[in-house]
C-alpha cells in the first residue's frame, strides 16, 4: 500500500492530508478483511463550510482510496495538526502491514508515534502484554486490549480474532461520548463502560493515564452476569 500524509498551513489553519494507494491484490485482501478503520483526536478539528475537508474522527481506508484528494482534515493549531498527522501515520503503516499479511501485532509503534500519543514511557512491549494475558483467563473473555486515548494498540492478547485496530478506532470516540453524556446529565465522571451486543460484549476501564483496558467477551445468556468482572469494577 502506499501512502503519503503530510501538514501543512493553509489559509491560516493547519492542514493534515492523507492518500492512499492500493493495488488490485491489497483491495482484494481489504475486502476479505471487511475494510480498516482509521481514527484521530477530533481537538481543535476545525469544522469545514463546504469543500472536501471533514469534520469526523474516523474514515475507512476505502473511502480514503476512493476519494480523488484524501483525507483532508483542518485544526486550529500545528501541534494539534501534527500529533494527528503521527496518529494517521501509525494507523496506516499498520495498515499497509496487515494487507502485506504480515502480523498486526508483533511490531510496537515507532517513538514518534508513541510521543505523538503521550505514552512513551508506559510501553514495555513483553510486560504489557504478559499483565493483559491475564484478563483472558477471565470467564468469557476472548481478547485483551490496551488502547491509547488516541486509538492506537498499545497491546493486544487475542484467544480468538477481534480486529483489535477497529475497536481501537471506535474505543476514542465512544468513550468521549459516554463523557459527554455523564457531563450533560450531571451524573460524574465516567468509570468504568459495558457493552453487550448480539455476537460479543465490550468492556472498557482506565489501565493508566492515557491508556485503556478493553476486555472483549462472548455475549452472556439472558439473566447470566459474569462476577468475576463485575467485581474488577
Amino acid at each position: 500500500m502506499r501512502a503519503d500524509t503530510q501538514c501543512l498551513q493553509v489559509d491560516g489553519a493547519w492542514r493534515v492530508t492523507a492518500r492512499v494507494g492500493l493495488d488490485r491484490e491489497e483491495e482484494s485482501r481489504l475486502f476479505l478483511l471487511g475494510d480498516i478503520l482509521l481514527s484521530w483526536p477530533t481537538d481543535g478539528l476545525i469544522v469545514p463550510v463546504s469543500g472536501p475537508r471533514l469534520a469526523r474522527g474516523c474514515m475507512y481506508i476505502s473511502e480514503i482510496n476512493s476519494k480523488p484528494g484524501g483525507l483532508a482534515l483542518d485544526f486550529g493549531s500545528e501541534l494539534q495538526a501534527r500529533q494527528v498527522l503521527e496518529v494517521i501515520a501509525e494507523q496506516l503503516r499498520r495498515a499497509s502491514e496487515r494487507l502485506a499479511g504480515r502480523s498486526r501485532t508483533s511490531t510496537p509503534p515507532p517513538p514518534e508515534a508513541l510521543d505523538a500519543a503521550g505514552w512513551t514511557d508506559q510501553v514495555g512491549d513483553d510486560s504489557m502484554q504478559d499483565l493483559i494475558a491475564e484478563y483472558t483467563e477471565m470467564p468469557g473473555v476472548v481478547a485483551a486490549l490496551l488502547i491509547s486515548n488516541q486509538g492506537l494498540v498499545v497491546a493486544a492478547v487475542e484467544k480468538e480474532s477481534v480486529e483489535p485496530e477497529t475497536i481501537a478506532a471506535l474505543v476514542v470516540d465512544t468513550l468521549a461520548a459516554a463523557r459527554r453524556f455523564g457531563s450533560a446529565a450531571d451524573i460524574g465522571e465516567l468509570d468504568t463502560l459495558s457493552m453487550e451486543f448480539e455476537r460479543a460484549g465490550i468492556f472498557l476501564a482506565p489501565f493508566e493515564d492515557d491508556v485503556i483496558l478493553a476486555l472483549v467477551k462472548r455475549p452472556h445468556p439472558t439473566g447470566v452476569t459474569d462476577t468475576r468482572t463485575s467485581s474488577s469494577q
